[in-house]
């Protein structure tokens, strides 16, 4: 939960220009905000946690007069975690602050942070309903689902978009029977990731139910986690034209969402199986998409890969001069 304790109204006025709105802040953001990100967010999230930004658990603090002479001298231990690119409190107090600018800028500096960022105030809203700790239609659930779907308009405006807007509005508005079907969706997700190296038929089964119960919700990272899956199991069950299609999905859906990572991971495997299948252009079109989706982050991890393997395809493909050119172009940039 986060430590700056606030409490957000946000009211349209009737005088305010239209599609502006007033942020009012009051005494404490609820209780709820933040509580139910770990607990309930959907199983594939912590695969992405130290891209998205949060923070890794610290250990206890140990009391300095217990220290054993054993203990490694301050040289060599090792340096704190970093903090995460997002930090709720500071960037809850340029909201209340008005400095919206000064938001969107932060989440274009750090893609791959904003839906996990904007995800924890919905997860917080939904799991304050979900303790019974208040009504759904009021404080403290409604302030956090508020607060997620403002962030998710600036998000919108950092990167041109409308997905945000609507996945955060989604989630809010779920009434009860949807809520459910949302957890549903999430459990069915967890039982495919269990039984994908042992039955790998019941997990793509689990994974079909799980983009089912998302699709009409409008969960649109659910959705994203569940073709990746679908698109994973599939290749490894030799079928690899649905493999495709779910991976090229998925694909779309991060890249939308700004999930960089999960974006380039995805349209490698598109290149991967469009390789393994002979079509015409032998992957080089999706791996060339994510060495550019690549040149957005800062983590320029696994980039030689996907070099190589373009590399290798043009070779096979008598485009020697197209791998030479590649080549210079990465030397070039330092890679």
């Amino acid at each position: 939960m986060s430590s700056l304790i606030l409490s957000i109204v946000l009211a349209w006025s009737a005088g305010s220009p239209a599609g502006s709105s007033s942020v009012v802040f009051a005494a404490s953001l609820s209780e709820g905000v933040g509580e139910g990100a770990s607990e309930g967010a959907s199983e594939g999230a912590s695969e992405g946690a130290s891209e998205s930004g949060a923070a890794p658990a610290t250990a206890p603090a140990t009391n300095p007069s217990s220290a054993s002479a054993a203990s490694p001298p301050a040289s060599t231990a090792s340096a704190p975690p970093a903090p995460p690119p997002l930090v709720k409190d500071r960037l809850e107090q340029m909201l209340m602050a008005g400095d919206e600018a000064m938001i969107v800028q932060s989440f274009r500096r750090h893609p791959n942070a904003v839906l996990p960022f904007i995800d924890e105030y919905l997860e917080g809203g939904l799991a304050t309903i979900e303790k019974g700790t208040a009504p759904p239609t009021g404080p403290p659930s409604l302030v956090s689902f508020r607060t997620g779907v403002k962030f998710a308009e600036l998000a919108d405006r950092a990167f041109s978009e409308a997905i945000f807007t609507e996945y955060a509005a989604n989630f809010a508005s779920w009434n009860p029977a949807e809520q459910a079907s949302f957890r549903e969706g999430q459990k069915l997700f967890g039982e495919g990731r269990k039984l994908r190296k042992e039955k790998p038929e019941d997990a793509l089964a689990s994974f079909r139910g799980s983009f089912a119960k998302a699709e009409p919700l409008g969960d649109f990272w659910g959705m994203a986690m569940a073709q990746r899956a679908m698109a994973e199991t599939s290749r490894a069950l030799g079928r690899m034209e649905p493999a495709q299609e779910a991976a090229s999905k998925a694909s779309e859906l991060y890249g939308r969402l700004q999930m960089v990572k999960d974006q380039v991971s995805s349209l490698i495997l598109v290149g991967d199986l469009r390789n393994e299948l002979n079509l015409q252009d032998r992957g080089v079109g999706h791996y060339r998409m994510a060495l550019q989706a690549m040149g957005r982050s800062t983590d320029q991890s696994g980039r030689k890969e996907v070099v190589d393997k373009m590399a290798a395809v043009l070779e096979k493909m008598g485009r020697g001069d197209d791998v030479k050119r590649l080549l210079e172009q990465e030397a070039a940039q330092g890679r």
